[in-house]
């Protein structure tokens, strides 16, 4: 009798083993997706600012005619 319930308990450890096994590889899948994700959106963040300190330097420093840049200043 001893060696039946061994058994049964070694088949309900396995069992038990094997979810928790497939649990932890969605839980790694996962994250890895809200990694992914995130790493995304940092990385559109920093083009969309490169963008931005591009078209802020075309914006202070227009290009001028080389006319007003010969004029005197008083």
């Amino acid at each position: 009798m001893s060696v039946a319930i061994s058994q049964k308990n070694a088949d309900r450890a396995l069992d038990e083993l094997t979810n928790l096994d497939r649990i932890i590889g969605e839980l790694k899948k996962s994250d890895a997706d809200k990694l992914q994700n995130e790493y995304d959106k940092l990385v559109e963040g920093l083009r969309r600012l490169e963008r931005e300190r591009a078209n802020d330097e075309r914006l202070a420093n227009p290009v001028l005619p080389d006319q007003i840049l010969q004029e005197v200043v008083p």
